[in-house]
């Protein structure tokens, strides 16, 4: 680290939070400095090197970045398209510094070896399941430690969104599509609240909308002892965004966050006894919290781990948990 600045650098631009994580980098000026980005594809490039903010940084080549020709470089982060995550990101462990991954996991067991690589190598990955940096689930985390929620029943989460046919084609890319591409967001929460389900079923179902054919509506049965959940995945949602939301309900309160975002609304109801047709639900006061910025916690977290800071953060590396997350979107996706 030079200037008390982190040198990190960007590797791929192809994945959709691409550009925000880069934002949210370059407006944390005080802590980091971005060396630039690395780009093969030409299509991506093409597409993006002259869009905002991609256009603010330097285009990097690998071999100048893994033979540090440019920076001393602190960290890197993977930002490529979803189906080259996994192996670039095992290409650039090998440097030995921090890794930045994005989700998901991919559909084999290389995930699972690149945390064994990373454990070997002492490499802290921060992975960009962006909901566990929102402030509405730390409050709910509060909560839950708090007890105020008592034994979790159930967690009911819906991660929607409206895609373009374009887009939804896109989606037969990967098994499972939109649990895939956007369920393992969820997964996240109800693996992180409630720990592993006795058993898993989903259901991989396409709308077929505009004739065609894409897994772009899904949903996951997760079976507890105390009962199930529920992930779904939508992207023919017509208010998509409105509806994405996290139902934790237990033995002592419900907490709903609903909207999850744009804007993030969260109440909680307390058990009381009392069979009222009627809504007591409270609203949650969420001021002190940022939530203009998407990438705020996450990219804030990030650079304590590179510090190895680990007490400062938010959300701590485990690479076992990762694993299970892993494998749980493996079954999620029946596979």
């Amino acid at each position: 680290m030079k200037n008390n600045k982190i040198n990190v650098t960007m590797v791929g631009i192809g994945h959709a939070h691409a550009a925000g994580v880069l934002e949210e980098l370059l407006t944390q000026t005080t802590v980091f400095h971005v060396t630039g980005f690395v780009e093969s594809n030409t299509n991506i490039l093409n597409q993006k090197r002259n869009t905002a903010p991609f256009n603010k940084v330097p285009l990097l080549t690998e071999e100048d970045v893994l033979n540090n020709k440019t920076y001393e470089i602190d960290a890197f982060l993977i930002e490529t398209e979803m189906k080259d995550l996994i192996s670039t990101a095992r290409k650039y462990l090998r440097a030995g510094i921090p890794l930045h991954l994005d989700k998901p996991t991919g559909i084999d067991k290389n995930f699972l070896i690149l945390l064994e690589e990373a454990k070997k190598l002492h490499v802290p990955i921060q992975m960009g399941y962006m909901y566990r940096y929102n402030p509405a689930v730390f409050i709910a985390d509060k909560y839950i430690k708090e007890n105020r929620i008592g034994d979790i029943c159930y967690i009911h989460a819906f991660m929607d969104t409206e895609l373009e046919i374009h887009q939804r084609k896109s989606l037969n890319c990967y098994p499972g599509g939109a649990m895939y591409v956007y369920g393992c967001h969820m997964l996240d929460i109800v693996l992180r609240f409630m720990g592993q389900p006795q058993s898993v079923r989903s259901f991989i179902k396409q709308s077929g909308f505009n004739s065609t054919e894409a897994d772009d509506s899904t949903l996951t049965l997760l079976e507890y002892n105390r009962g199930t959940s529920i992930v779904a995945a939508s992207c023919v949602d017509a208010n998509g965004y409105g509806r994405r939301q996290i139902e934790i309900s237990g033995s002592k309160g419900t907490i709903e966050i609903k909207p999850l975002e744009n804007p993030t609304k969260m109440t909680y109801a307390e058990r009381d006894g009392k069979d009222e047709y009627k809504d007591k639900a409270s609203y949650i006061d969420l001021s002190g919290y940022n939530f203009d910025r998407r990438y705020y916690y996450m990219i804030t977290d990030f650079a304590y781990m590179i510090q190895r800071r680990f007490d400062k953060m938010i959300f701590q590396m485990d690479y076992e948990y990762e694993k299970k997350l892993h494998e749980l979107l493996m079954q999620a996706i029946n596979l």
